[in-house]
């Protein structure tokens, strides 16, 4: 219950415009995958629930974060640094795991 009421509180801190310009960035630069992991104890295989969202500017990565922290929805942020001199650098914000993803979905 108390993690609804976080969950209401956070929404009404985000508007319509945010929710629209977060599912144009997963139409334009995100995808949304179902990946497999394996354990490492037991070698069970599980399926994860994935979104990613890839981009070149770290002001739409942090933008990203905060957007995603004013949800409550948990998230991990990676860098890639390119090293052949003709890919530039990525950040890819990442929504993992069906409890985090079933709570972004109703957005």
């Amino acid at each position: 219950m108390e993690d609804r009421n976080n969950r209401q509180s956070a929404d009404k801190t985000v508007q319509e415009k945010e929710r629209a310009w977060l599912a144009g960035m997963i139409d334009a630069d995100g995808s949304i995958s179902v990946v497999k992991h394996s354990g490492k104890r037991n070698r069970i295989r599980k399926l994860a629930p994935t979104i990613n969202i890839t981009t070149i500017c770290i002001t739409t990565s942090e933008y990203l974060h905060d957007l995603l922290t004013r949800l409550g929805i948990g998230h991990y942020i990676t860098f890639r640094k390119f090293r052949d001199g003709h890919s530039q650098n990525a950040w890819t914000v990442m929504i993992t795991g069906y409890k985090r993803v079933s709570s972004f979905l109703p957005l």
